[in-house]
């Protein structure tokens, strides 16, 4: 009979309460289902552990899916069996046996348990009691009723017969066919794996007589032993989904910057092969506390323009740091469960063995919040404390996507945009790690017509994806270095080539001898300033005559933090400041300081703007470099030149009111 209620009723069935009851154990322990996946096998980390020969370490996970909740096999040495046919993947139904090994669980959903149980009840009070007849209605002007008939003293009443019924049957044994295959090593679990669920409590039923001991049927509902009406279970009723918490730091940076109403189920969670592994759902707590959790850190980078997440483990749980505008700003703090829970997540969306603790691993994933595709680059390294998490946010939003978006003077955007459309010649940038290099020769590319020139780049690792762009990554682990790919590239056919990085002379010649063949080269290099650079090619030991002929212009950046517009304050600069800003403060009589305020993450600054100096190789540029180069004799020569260095920049930001002094000294140092 279908139970009323059970089916047609607009619930949703994931939101029931199931467990998986062990059969063969006799205080028939069940294990909740509402608190993320269920692992199974011998290995301790499981949810579950079973002492079974026949299992595998990592045997089966049990989880939520779109259909229901479903058992998946881990590539297991004997399989998973589901009603005695072995499967790989299946949604499971009310009254399901699951076996492994010799070990069985049946499924159960208590919300079908009870309509079952409901409709038992309802149908027993319909029924007539045997041997009597039915009730008949009585006429509405009714007499009293008669008295009941005197029974004889000392003779008990007649009790009424039972009629017998057949027994329920037990469950039978399920066969077991062994596949005699090589022991399971695939100790990479599911979702949350074995710090992704918290420890199952088991509830065993108190014990009963053999003569009270209920029978149950073949979706779990207890029957008694004479086969009539079903004996309820009672059970605490099944929790309410919990909203995950964050921690008061945590929920600050959730609130920063500008009201967008973006929330963590929003964010869709997409693995490193491109599946979506956690949908964007509007039910709060779906994909277990784990992800929930790594969906607000994603949220609050995001929010905060965040660049970089690091989970720290430390002595007492975790430490969770930002780097927001470049520097690292505190988010929260958190016991060690919740960040092993989001440690587990991040391995199974990045790929990544979770069964190994203690070793450096990398991998990548992604996110989509209503459009918006954000890609994580992921590094796990071993510490003291456990392992560290850093994730490294690419989010397009926040990268400029045309050079009059990086805010540099009209001269040099004019310079750059007419040796990117030439066919020969070389542009290197210049700049320590995490001054934006790569961003802007991305944007020279971009000035670049990809539909008539063939266009390669040699990337460490590639970051942001360019349409009509041949992007290679270098993998080292696989022997590349930038000087054998960039030979390999050139027997490709380019036009444009970029090199990720020049950071040895191999490279650095093999570029050089490229840009005089007919070859427009991009690159960066790590050296303080536009001057420094030819110096650092010639260290490398390049020939003098590649340097002045092979190279056009050289472009030194710095990113300097942007004031917060909603708390800066103004103040009058000290003489000994206004001596060291020289020209570019004349006639100011005020600057401005860092404050900080919500919006600003209390840091002050929001956001960053880039300072420039570019140097153009000119005739009389090439003569002094193929003589006897000195850092005067090249500023001498600039000076008749529109070249202005980096801290002229930065102090003339200063006298905008969008910086401060102290952070160009700081980025600038003692120039």
């Amino acid at each position: 009979m279908k139970a009323a209620g059970v089916e047609g009723n607009g619930a949703n069935p994931l939101m029931a309460k199931a467990y998986m009851e062990t059969l063969d154990d006799p205080a028939g322990t069940r294990h909740d289902l509402s608190g993320g996946p269920l692992t199974i096998g011998r290995h301790p980390q499981n949810s579950v552990v079973i002492q079974d020969d026949m299992a595998s370490r990592f045997h089966c996970v049990i989880e939520r899916s779109d259909k229901g909740f479903r058992v998946r096999d881990l590539k297991s040495r004997n399989g998973t069996k589901v009603n005695d046919a072995v499967i790989e993947s299946k949604v499971l139904k009310p009254g399901d046996v699951v076996r492994i090994g010799k070990t069985r669980f049946r499924f159960v959903q208590q919300a079908v348990v009870d309509a079952i149980a409901d409709a038992g009840r309802a149908e027993q009070r319909s029924q007539p009691v045997k041997g009597k007849s039915a009730p008949q209605k009585q006429p509405a002007a009714k007499k009293p009723a008669s008295p009941p008939p005197k029974r004889s003293a000392g003779k008990p009443p007649a009790k009424p017969v039972k009629p017998a019924k057949a027994p329920v049957p037990e469950d039978e044994p399920i066969p077991v066919t062994d596949w005699h295959e090589s022991e399971n090593t695939f100790s990479r679990s599911i979702e949350e794996a074995s710090a992704a669920r918290p420890p199952v409590t088991k509830q065993p039923r108190a014990a009963a007589s053999p003569a009270q001991k209920p029978r149950r049927d073949a979706i779990g509902q207890p029957r008694g032993h004479d086969g009539d009406a079903a004996i309820p279970v009672t059970e605490a009723p099944a929790p309410a989904p919990q909203e995950v918490t964050a921690p008061v730091s945590l929920k600050a940076l959730l609130a920063a910057g500008p009201d967008n109403n973006l929330r963590e189920r929003d964010i869709e969670l997409i693995g490193e092969r491109g599946e979506i592994l956690y949908a964007a759902t509007d039910e709060a707590g779906t994909g277990g506390e784990g992800v929930t959790f790594l969906r607000m850190l994603l949220l609050a980078a995001l929010r905060t323009r965040a660049t970089d997440i690091h989970l720290e483990p430390r002595n007492n749980g975790y430490f969770m740091r930002f780097r927001i505008d470049g520097t690292m700003v505190d988010a929260a703090s958190f016991d060690a469960r919740r960040g092993a829970l989001v440690n587990g997540v991040v391995k199974v969306l990045s790929g990544i063995d979770t069964g190994r603790q203690h070793a450096i691993e990398e991998g990548h994933f992604a996110s989509n919040t209503r459009g918006r595709r954000v890609d994580y680059r992921v590094s796990f390294t071993p510490s003291v404390h456990g392992q560290k998490l850093v994730l490294r946010v690419l989010d397009p939003v926040n990268a400029p996507h045309d050079l009059s978006e990086l805010k540099m003077h009209d001269w040099m955007r004019q310079s750059i945009q007419r040796v990117a459309r030439q066919d020969t010649g070389m542009i290197l940038v210049a700049g320590p790690t995490g001054s934006g290099k790569t961003t802007t020769l991305y944007n020279v590319l971009r000035e670049i017509d990809v539909r008539t020139r063939n266009v390669l780049t040699i990337e460490d690792p590639v970051e942001y994806q360019i349409e009509g762009v041949t992007q290679i990554s270098l993998d080292e682990r696989k022997g590349d270095s930038f000087a054998a790919l960039l030979r390999s590239v050139l027997r490709q056919d380019p036009d444009v080539i970029l090199v990720g990085e020049v950071r040895d002379p191999e490279t650095a010649r093999t570029a050089m001898q490229a840009a005089m063949t007919g070859h427009l080269v991009l690159s960066t290099v790590h050296a303080r300033d536009a001057i420094g650079t030819i110096f650092r090619l010639l260290d490398l030991g390049i020939e003098p005559y590649l340097v002045a002929t092979g190279l056009n212009l050289v472009l030194a950046q710095r990113l300097l933090r942007v004031l917060c517009p909603h708390c800066k304050a103004p103040r009058r600069p000290t003489p000994q400041e206004t001596t060291r800003m020289g020209r570019a403060v004349e006639g100011i009589d005020q600057v401005f300081t860092p404050v900080g305020c919500p919006m600003c993450v209390n840091t002050g600054y929001h956001g960053r703007r880039g300072v420039y100096e570019l140097l153009i190789v000119s005739d009389a540029l090439r003569d002094i470099i193929l003589k006897t180069p000195t850092i005067e004799a090249i500023r001498e020569c600039l000076k008749s030149s529109l070249f202005t260095t980096l801290s002229q920049g930065g102090y003339a930001l200063v006298a905008e009111g969008a910086t401060s002094i102290q952070e160009v000294e700081r980025v600038m140092g003692n120039e």
